[in-house]
C-alpha cells in the first residue's frame, strides 16, 4: 500500500446537476497544482455492465434484463419522474462500488466520485472511507 494518505471527494446531487462538470474542473484545478485525481462516477462503474443489465438511454429500444439495472420513466402530476431499480445483479455492482474506490485510494490515488446518493449510500460511504481525507 502506498503511505500517503490519499483524498476522496464526494459530488452528490440530482441528475444533470452539475456534478460531472464540477469534477472534471476539480481534476483540471488538482492537476496544475501537481495533484492527480482521477474521476470515477458511478454512472461509469455500472455502465460496466452490457446495454441489457444497465441502459439509461431510454431512447434505445433496449429489453433490459430485470437482475440488472433499470431505468423507469413515468409522469404524475408533478411531472416526470425517473427511477431506478435494482435487480440483484444491479444491487451487488452498486455496493461493490464503495470499496472498490476505498482500494484505489488504498493505493495513495486521490479520487473524485460523482452520484445521486443518498443518506444510506453515503453512511455506508463512510464505513470504508474512514481511512482518507474526504470531503462532501
Amino acid at each position: 500500500m502506498h503511505t500517503s494518505v490519499a483524498t476522496i471527494i464526494i459530488l452528490s446531487g440530482l441528475s444533470s446537476s452539475g456534478k460531472t462538470s464540477t469534477a472534471k474542473a476539480l481534476q483540471r484545478a488538482f492537476a496544475v497544482q501537481n495533484k492527480p485525481y482521477i474521476h470515477m462516477p458511478i454512472d461509469e462503474f455500472v455502465g460496466l455492465l452490457p446495454a441489457e443489465w444497465c441502459n439509461f438511454d431510454t431512447s434505445k429500444n433496449i429489453v433490459q434484463n430485470p437482475d440488472g439495472i433499470v431505468l423507469k420513466r413515468t409522469s404524475d402530476a408533478k411531472g416526470p419522474r425517473v427511477s431506478i431499480e435494482l435487480g440483484p445483479v444491479g444491487m451487488n455492482l452498486v455496493m461493490a462500488y464503495m470499496p472498490v474506490v476505498a482500494t484505489i485510494a488504498a493505493y495513495g490515488t486521490n479520487v473524485i466520485i460523482d452520484g445521486v446518493f443518498g443518506t444510506p449510500y453515503l453512511h455506508e460511504a463512510a464505513k470504508h472511507f474512514k481511512d482518507f481525507r474526504v470531503y462532501t
